[in-house]
């Protein structure tokens, strides 16, 4: 209880607790100590020793690789503790865990020097019990492994993996098999011997470049896997072992003619005596492995000892044995499908012993057609399938389509035709016959496919076919209904004021700010002068308000006037427009805004057009008429920021939302969304495995979102490109619920900030925004990158790239678009550190909070009025 307790503790990675244990040496002794006990180790207190150090030399890996080094009884310790499976574990610990390259060369280095590779050999010897054998066979087959993987990441490495050029010396081979086949031979020594054999003789090459064709190699369990005849010749085998090995084929192919001693072995079926045993199937392994290597003299030497011969033997006689009919099968197709050995000095094509011996020496089509008859006898008097009987076919498969097509086609066809009569007609009865028949059956499809199809090519038509379930039909009505209630009422009820939002004018602003609370009186009675003229002025400045009155200004700016007031006016834009460098008549530019008020204004005015409405002008605020002559006009200078804006740019200003559609208030309409958030929270804490009901959970409140955007607001750009990225990043959230999906989640975020980029458009420029984000960004990436896998050091850079370039432009567009971009950046910032460096203590919770609050603070920018652009 209380090592476990202490265990869980000191592993649960507390930044704390890891440099109080790698900056005490004494600490360090003390735990050490555990290595040199004497006698046997407990296993489940050598579990939690192992434990430890691993995180140890994940997280203060130099402190505690320089302790080790430090002792010199540390590798003497390990090989003495060797059979205990955790001891192991610490071993590979130390290869695996080391990410620096050049700390991991100095490891490795540094135990080769202790010379752990001969030592570990020496653990497989008859005077070692099993568990050494077994323990320090999977060592030295994940050392070659781990080395093999390392060389292929790292291609410009130094120096060589000093590790596996030890373990691919002839002579350190050659100490394996003194081990294994001098003196007593133990089956066990046997067996793990020959793991470290198949290991050695594996190609070289990744295993994601695998792919199923007629060879194989060796995989982690010594099982032979399908591998392309292109990649076997690309790979080369450990020359040091095939050279020991040639010597010692003889020693192993007499073990399959005298296996070690056995009891018989019953079975539901009868008695085995003997039974094949481990030994003889690691045998037949090793044996196909050295067959496939398609080396000129290791093949020579393997057909004089008519090794295919018995391995065909070994495949009939063990009828129920198909971890033996695997490999059988894999080996005699990958001879029928290679070409001959590559040291052929002539320029013509020399014909293959190994596919002549098949057919000759071992009578291979014979023993197809006499095993199948026999099971066909067998079966008609009611007795069992034989267990072989699927190998056999895919045997005979292999045999047809090599003599069609191949490397060996043409030699197969000519030893095919020297068969004697009476057998070659049995042959092509039965390829045209049975062997047809039973193709046939097995390529029947098990499910239909033919009628299946894509979701998004299905028509309106073809969906009358389907009765859908009558919940889907109910909870169809009730999103309907909800969605009812989405109205421009709803928006009324529970919306809030614009202002809530707005931000603090700018200091370049502040004078004209100023003028707010003037209020002023002007006298226009008959009895002034200038009454008419300021009249005409009036209507003339408020009818500027309304850009659908464009045409009727211009039509009716003379109209209705005396000559003398038209006159006086035309004199007073004259000069106005003088003095502003711009000539009289035309209008000025409304400057630049942002994408959705233009189309909102598009919008606005084709709906005016279509209704057909005369045009009357639109005021500032309700109410407001035209003061008619000799009236006292009492006017107030004030409004939002966007109203003074305008009108200090000479612009036209429109209120934000029309009479059609109000100004909205979210308050009590954000309450769906903050209840989806808190379920996802909750729900999250209690469950730790990925499922698609966590997936739609965290994606909900964001869904929700971007459909509160679209009913709650009028049509436009702005608010389209936000729904876009809002959806795509609902895809991101579900992808990111599965670490498999990792990348693809990633691309969705991505597009995501591309759709927010677009929204926020280009104006204003602002590039001075872009140094503070380089100056925070790009060390912070700098920091990660040695922790960041290999894969995903440039799909991270490019994310990185677009997500600062929103930042930019959020910060220039300003609003809550600012500090939802902020908090977006540092969600992102604390799932980087979360996943690639350190677990934060509640991570998860702030990762999620500030992204919910990050997407919530962008939608609401499409409720804002945009702050207009100066030229």
């Amino acid at each position: 209880r209380y090592p476990s307790v202490a265990c869980e503790i000191l592993t649960s990675d507390v930044p704390q607790i890891n440099d109080a244990l790698g900056a005490d040496e004494s600490l360090l002794h003390r735990l050490y100590g555990f290595l040199q006990s004497s006698g046997s180790l407990n296993p489940l207190l050598a579990s939690f020793f192992s434990k430890v150090m691993g995180v140890l030399i994940n997280r203060k890996t130099d402190q505690l690789v320089s302790f080790l080094r430090k002792k010199d009884d540390f590798v003497d310790l390990l090989l003495q503790h060797i059979g205990t499976s955790a001891i192991m574990d610490l071993l590979l610990r130390l290869l695996t865990c080391v990410e620096r390259p050049q700390l991991r060369q100095d490891v490795v280095n540094w135990l080769n020097e202790e010379k752990i590779v001969q030592r570990l050999i020496e653990q497989i010897h008859p005077s070692k019990d099993d568990n050494q054998h077994s323990n320090a066979s999977q060592s030295l087959c994940d050392i070659i492994r781990l080395s093999r993987e390392q060389m292929i990441q790292v291609q410009d490495s130094p120096e060589p993996d000093q590790l596996l050029t030890t373990l691919e010396k002839q002579e350190t081979i050659e100490q394996l098999l003194s081990n294994m086949l001098e003196g007593e031979r133990n089956p066990s020594v046997l067996v793990s011997g020959i793991q470290v054999l198949l290991t050695l003789l594996e190609p070289r090459r990744p295993r994601s470049e695998s792919v199923t064709v007629n060879n194989f190699f060796s995989s982690v369990d010594g099982q032979l896997e399908l591998l392309a005849q292109a990649t076997l010749d690309g790979a080369v085998s450990s020359a040091g072992a095939l050279h020991a090995l040639r010597p010692r084929l003889s020693c192993f192919h007499q073990l399959l003619l005298e296996p070690p001693e056995l009891e018989p072995l019953r079975t539901t079926w009868g008695s085995l005596a003997p039974p094949l045993g481990n030994t003889r199937l690691h045998v037949v392994k090793l044996l196909a492995s050295a067959l496939s290597a398609n080396d000129a003299a290791l093949t020579q030497e393997l057909l004089a000892l008519d090794v295919p011969n018995t391995m065909l033997d070994l495949f009939f006689h063990y009828v129920f044995n198909n971890f033996l009919h695997a490999q059988v099968e894999v080996c005699v197709s990958t001879m029928l499908s290679s070409g001959p050995p590559a040291d052929s000095s002539s320029d013509t094509p020399s014909e293959n012993p190994v596919v002549k011996h098949l057919l000759q020496r071992c009578r291979l089509v014979e023993r197809i057609l006499t095993s199948w008859e026999e099971n066909d006898r067998v079966q008609s008097a009611g007795g069992p399938r034989k267990g072989y009987m699927g190998h056999l076919t895919s045997v005979a498969n292999a045999l047809v389509q090599n003599s069609e097509k191949g490397p060996n086609a043409e030699q197969l066809q000519q030893l095919l035709k020297e068969l004697p009569q009476e057998q070659r007609e049995r042959w092509e009865a039965f390829v045209s016959g049975p062997l047809a028949e039973t193709n046939k059956k097995n390529t029947v499809d098990l499910v239909n496919t033919h009628h299946l199809h894509s979701s998004s090519d299905d028509e309106d038509d073809r969906l009358k076919e389907f009765n859908f379930p009558e919940e889907a039909v109910l909870q169809q009505a009730f999103m309907d209904f909800q969605m009812q209630r989405m109205t421009s009422a709803f928006i009324d009820h529970f919306g809030f004021n614009d202002e809530e939002f707005g931000e603090q004018e700018e200091s370049v602003n502040a004078p004209f700010d100023k003028t707010a609370s003037i209020t002023f009186s002007l006298s226009a009675d008959d009895d002034n002068p200038n009454a008419n003229l300021l009249e005409i002025c009036y209507k003339d400045r408020i009818q500027q308000f309304d850009d659908d009155e464009e045409e009727d200004e211009e039509e009716g700016q003379g109209s209705g006037e005396s000559d003398g007031e038209d006159g006086a006016w035309q004199g007073g834009q004259l000069a106005r427009a003088g003095r502003l460098g711009q000539p009289s008549g035309v209008r000025r530019s409304r400057g630049s805004t942002d994408s959705e008020e233009e189309d909102d204004d598009e919008d606005e005015d084709e709906d005016g057009r279509a209704r057909g409405r005369p045009g009357p002008p639109c005021y500032p605020s309700a109410g407001r008429q035209p003061p008619a002559s000799g009236a006292h006009m009492q006017a107030t200078v004030g409004g939002r920021r966007s109203d003074m804006d305008a009108r200090k740019e000479g612009l036209p200003w429109r209120p934000r939302f029309s009479a059609q559609h109000p100004q909205p208030r979210v308050g009590l309409g954000l309450l769906p969304f903050f209840l989806a958030c808190a379920v996802y929270l909750l729900v999250q804490c209690s469950v730790d495995q990925p499922s698609r009901v966590s997936a739609l959970l965290k994606s909900l409140p964001v869904l929700y979102l971007a459909g509160f955007l679209g009913t709650a607001h009028p049509g436009g750009g702005y608010r389209s490109l936000l729904q876009g990225a809002l959806l795509c990043s609902a895809v991101g959230d579900a992808c990111l619920v599965w670490p498999e999906a990792f990348l693809h989640g990633m691309a969705a975020f991505g597009l995501a900030h591309l759709l927010y980029l677009r929204a926020f458009g280009l104006t204003p420029l602002k590039p001075g925004l872009l140094l503070p984000i380089l100056l925070v960004s790009a060390p912070y990436f700098g920091f990660l990158l040695p922790h960041l896998p290999p894969h995903l050091v440039w799909p991270l850079l490019a994310y990185s790239t677009v997500l600062a370039s929103m930042l930019w432009r959020a910060l220039a567009r300003g609003e809550s678009a600012r500090w939802g971009a902020l908090l977006f950046l540092l969600s992102d910032a604390v799932l980087a550190w979360n996943t690639f460096f350190h677990q934060l203590l509640h991570g998860h919770l702030l990762v999620m909070t500030t992204y919910y609050l990050a997407q919530m603070l962008i939608a609401l920018s499409a409720f804002q009025s945009p702050r207009l652009k100066s030229h």
